[in-house]
């Protein structure tokens, strides 16, 4: 899909501080994609090329936003970085979206097609890069680079509740044109069991 194969290459061709920029965009292309399924990237790249151009259909990273007291802010996670809330909501913590093992699910990887063609085509560019000189292969080193890089920005969401935090995740989530079961993320269930044991200890402390 063409918007992760953008986040693919900003990941690894831009700096931190660009990435929610990149995933603006990334979100553009992929409602081009679905409202003109025939198009290629040329024609994608062109009308990409046009909003640049005019910046009307691209919404500009929140630069210098402050949260608001008695609002609700609605973000990402790579726009969240730097913020901090008193409370904070953390959704769709699941296996899908924060994968935790090669053995895991991932969205954009479809095995017809010998996997996910973001991540493979991030790889060829990389050995390229280096002279043709790989390590690992493009479905191994793409799943390990998207496992750290979840991870990553589930340590920024988490580290945004000054007092209050709120993970929760969906049983059934949309996989194409259908939904499917899903199991919390591994640093879900880890989480919540360093919550349960404090619990009790707290509680053994107040009893006595």
């Amino acid at each position: 899909p063409v918007d992760q194969l953008t986040m693919a290459l900003a990941h690894d061709l831009l700096p931190e501080d660009d990435l929610a920029m990149a995933h603006e965009i990334a979100m553009f292309l992929r409602r081009l994609s679905d409202e003109h399924p025939a198009w290629r990237l040329p024609e994608l790249v062109a009308e990409l090329s046009d909003a640049a151009v005019g910046r009307s259909l691209l919404s500009q990273p929140d630069e210098g936003y402050e949260p608001q007291p008695g609002r609700i802010t609605l973000t990402t996670l790579h726009k969240a970085k730097g913020l901090e809330w008193d409370l904070v909501y953390v959704l769709g913590v699941d296996s899908v979206e924060y994968p935790a093992t090669l053995e895991d699910e991932f969205r954009g990887h479809q095995q017809h097609l010998g996997g996910d063609p973001a991540q493979l085509a991030r790889t060829w560019m990389l050995n390229a890069a280096d002279g043709g000189q790989a390590t690992l292969d493009g479905g191994t080193e793409g799943r390990l680079d998207t496992i750290a890089e979840r991870l990553r920005l589930l340590y920024v969401a988490i580290t945004r509740a000054c007092r209050y935090l709120s993970l929760s995740y969906s049983e059934y989530v949309p996989m194409g044109q259908r939904t499917r079961r899903v199991e919390p993320a591994l640093a879900f269930e880890q989480l919540q069991t360093l919550y349960q044991a404090r619990t009790v200890t707290s509680d053994k402390g107040a009893g006595a």
